[in-house]
């Protein structure tokens, strides 16, 4: 399904997909509908930070999904992972989604909440990032310049997938080859 090809700055032998079929991912945050409402008509820029609505243990256990490694699609213009406060998902997630989609990249962008067309067009690439190489990993609150119309609070996707933000200044990676 897929297969990661090279690390960007260090050598590391390629990552194999496991091939085995993982449950989707839970949406775990608890949060009611009228506070998600709540913060989703704070204007963006403005929006609480997630520790104002999820206790510590919450957050903790959420970016636990991270201790194997993260997945983020970047675009293939740029040298780095993506900018500051880019999204990414947990490795094993992303590992399940991709098998669970059959490779198929419209559904993939469904389960992350993009717009339609966006991952088919040919510029972005997922690639891997270890997780000794993280860089400020925490839960999107929302005020990030890539959360859309899509955005829900609570540490998961429109579709139902873990995420997180986190900085990429001199982050290394590693590029996932879709077969």
């Amino acid at each position: 399904m897929s297969r990661i090809q090279r690390k960007a700055t260090k050598n590391a032998e390629p990552h194999v997909v496991r091939q085995e079929k993982m449950e989707p991912p839970r949406r775990i945050s608890g949060l009611s509908d009228e506070k998600i409402r709540e913060i989703l008509d704070t204007p963006r820029g403005q929006r609480p930070d997630p520790s104002t609505y999820m206790t510590k243990a919450e957050i903790e256990e959420h970016l636990a999904r991270f201790d194997d490694g993260a997945v983020r699609f970047r675009d293939i213009n740029y040298d780095t992972a993506g900018p500051p406060g880019g999204f990414v998902m947990p490795k094993n997630e992303f590992e399940s989604m991709m098998i669970d989609a059959g490779g198929d990249l419209s559904i993939v962008e469904d389960r992350l909440g993009f717009d339609p067309g966006h991952l088919t067009s040919g510029r972005f690439e997922p690639v891997l990032i270890e997780a000794g190489d993280f860089n400020s990993i925490r839960i999107p609150s929302g005020n990030e310049g890539g959360a859309n119309d899509l955005w829900l609070p609570g540490g998961f996707t429109s579709g139902g997938q873990a995420e997180a933000v986190m900085d990429f200044t001199g982050v290394d990676f590693t590029p996932i080859i879709l077969d």
